[in-house]
This record gives structure tokens, sequence and C-alpha cells, in this order.
């Protein structure tokens, strides 16, 4: 129904970089994008029409192998392994890169197979689109072993692609986190990070301008059912009282290193706009994505998050995740490629973060609040409705009660 073009956008990372990978937290469309990257790259812009790169693009159509990380299964290195071969040479085989009597068992590792798929190419041949490179990573962040393993396998992967880059004509890759010295970088550094790159702030998520513009009559609808009234009677001060609850709501994050650009949560916008909606200001994209495995996994190794750790300083050399992200700049991170935090400002050393929106600051209580409760027993729990037991029980001070029970 509604078509927010970014095309532009993608046909100017496409002509600047071969190879690129791109970094968001979950729903910000990222799988949505690697689908806009297969159809352009394979089907040209059959599915492009009246768009604004329809009359730039100028390329052929490739073999697209696509490969999603997260649908594997990562309980062991071994069966990472046998599921990767598996799936990736049924993609190979349906994008006729490798012929169907292909058969999994002469393949031990996704290395090994990346490279036969490589050496049966000719140059600049290919596309690769990786989604969710790091979903194996973060599913066993509470698991040095099997983390660390699965990690060199992706590094062979990577290395594998490394060495047979002028095979392709195009490589892209997403993720939640951007992992230091693990897998994707360290084998992979002609791979270019457009994560903070400000060129591509406004790639994922939607800016005010594309909410007004694109979901005009939307907005009408959402404002003439808040305020009871016909469409006809709307005014523009009434949208624009609409517009700043939405903001206040779902804007607020920015993933650039000049902290330039604002985005809103898509998964949020859609959902108070949709037709059919009741056009509340709920906390969509907490309650339909909950604590991500990587935010759960994370929690449980750190012993949790307090109030403490809001408003963090991170120096733009650290804005990475570390493998070990145990200290106060390691947790930021973390909670910042979860979507929890954004960048609020920037100067040349460090990066400023903080919660993006309302939304978020509900999110974010409702985890302290969670991470609180976990710390108590049952008994403590109930007697918080009864008395003042849970303020004597040493896993929680009185401020912490009265900070999570006074939370805007």
């Amino acid at each position: 129904m509604v078509y927010v073009d970014k095309t532009d956008i993608i046909c100017r990372m496409i002509e600047n970089n071969d190879q690129c990978f791109i970094s968001r937290p979950r729903r910000f469309g990222k799988s949505l994008l690697v689908s806009t990257l297969e159809s352009l790259f394979s089907r040209g812009t059959e599915m492009f029409k009246g768009l604004a790169i329809e009359k730039k693009w100028t390329d052929k159509t490739y073999p697209v192998l696509r490969f999603d990380f997260s649908d594997l299964e990562c309980r062991s290195v071994g069966s990472f392994q046998k599921d990767a071969v598996e799936t990736f040479l049924g993609i190979a085989k349906k994008a006729g890169v490798l012929g169907s009597k292909e058969t999994p068992d002469k393949y031990r590792t996704i290395k090994t197979l990346m490279n036969e798929i490589c050496l049966m190419a000719e140059n600049n041949s290919m596309v690769l689109l990786v989604d969710e490179y790091d979903s194996p990573l973060n599913a066993n962040l509470g698991n040095p072993e099997v983390f660390n393993e699965i990690r060199e396998a992706i590094r062979d992967f990577y290395l594998s692609v490394k060495k047979n880059s002028g095979r392709f004509r195009f490589i892209f890759v997403t993720g939640v986190s951007r992992f230091n010295k693990a897998a994707l970088f360290s084998a992979g550094s002609s791979i270019e990070d457009l994560s903070l790159n400000p060129l591509y702030g406004a790639l994922l998520g939607y800016t005010e301008d594309e909410i007004r513009h694109c979901f005009a009559p939307h907005l009408k609808a959402a404002t003439s059912s808040i305020f009871g009234i016909s469409t006809d009677a709307v005014t523009e001060v009434q949208i624009c009282q609409v517009m700043d609850e939405l903001r206040a709501h779902y804007d607020g994050y920015c993933f650039d290193e000049d902290a330039s650009v604002h985005v809103y949560q898509p998964w949020s916008v859609l959902n108070f706009l949709a037709p059919n909606g009741r056009h509340k200001f709920s906390d969509y994209w907490f309650r339909d994505s909950g604590v991500s495995t990587l935010l759960q996994n994370f929690m449980t190794a750190a012993g949790g998050v307090t109030h403490d750790d809001e408003q963090p300083q991170v120096p733009r050399n650290e804005f990475f995740m570390n493998i070990e992200p145990m200290s106060q700049t390691g947790k930021a991170v973390i909670l910042a490629q979860c979507g929890y935090y954004t960048i609020k400002k920037a100067d040349p050393f460090s990066f400023y973060l903080g919660l993006p929106n309302l939304e978020l600051r509900h999110a974010w209580a409702n985890i302290l609040l969670s991470d609180t409760f976990k710390k108590c027993d049952q008994q403590g729990v109930q007697a918080l409705k009864q008395s003042g037991y849970l303020l004597n029980n040493p896993d929680v001070s009185d401020k912490d009660i009265a900070l999570l029970f006074n939370r805007t």
C-alpha cells in the first residue's frame, strides 16, 4: 500500500562499494533491504517501476546467493557446519552456480563449499548477500567454547570470500552486532562497514519527511481516529499534534557518526498507522520483539543491568562488540546494538548514548524491573505487594525500588 523509496540511497551504496556491511537493531528492515538487493541484481528493475533507481540502474542480472545465518542450527560447531553446508548447497544449486547432483557429503565446511563455488565461477559473475551474519555468535555469547569455534568457522568462510572476492560483482552483509576481531572484519577487511556512515543514516528507518509525505493519507486517518472526527474535518494543527506524539514515542534513533540524521522505528510507525489498527501509541517494537537472544545472553553473562548503565559515554574506537563485554563500555555498546541506546551526540573522541524515545524508556524500565525481580525469591516479590519486605532484601536497595517505580 505504501512504499518509502530508499532506492536512491541503495544505488549510491552499490556505486560506491563492491563489498559492504551494515548493522541495525531488529525490525529496522535489514532483511527487506536484502530482498530488495536480491530482486535488483537477479531481475533488474522489473520490480522498481517508477522508483528513483529505475532510470539510474544500468547493470545486468546475476546469480544471487542469499544466505541467512539466523536460520542455521548453532548448538555446536558440528551442527552449525552441517546445517550451513546443506543450506548453502541448496542455495547454490537454485542459483545455478553448482550442479544439481552435488551432495552435502562432499563438503565438510562452508569454507570448502565456498571455495568450490568460486572455482566454478568466472570473475565478477555472482552476488553474495548474507543476512544476520552474527546470529550464531549472539546465540552463544554465554558459551565461550562454542562461540569461539563458530567464530572460527565463520571467519574461515569469509577468508574464502575474501580470497575469491574477484568472483563477486557485489557482496552485502547485515547483522545486529559489530564484533571486534571476530569473523567478519578480521578476515574480510575489504568489506566496508557502513554502519556509522552518515550517507546511509536514513537507509533503514523512516525520516519525519518520509512519514509526512509517503504516509500522508494514513496519518490523516490516524488523526481522524484519535480526535474522533471525520477525515475532512482534520486540521494541520491536529496532524502536527499527532506528529509530536509520534516523534516522542518512536523517533530519536541515530546511526551515524556525526549524529546528524534521526529516524523513526519503522515497525512501530507501521503498526500505529495501520488502516485496520487502533491508532494507539503502544510499545509495538518491544511488545512484538521482546528481549532479543543477544540481550538475554548478555544479561545472563553480565549479571544483569542497573540504572547506572544509563547515559554512557563511549570512545569512538570502542564502539563495537567485544567478545568479553563485561565493562561499562561493553554493556553500553551491546545495548546500543540491540536498539535500546542510540547515539545522542558525538564529538571527535566519543559517542554519547541514551534512550531514543518513550517506547524505549518503557522497554528499559521493563528490563530493569524484570532483572530486579529475578534477583528476589518469589516470597520477596509477593511481599512487595503487601509490605516493605523487598526493601530489606540484600540484593535490592530502596534506591533501586524507588527508581523503578518512579521511572517515566
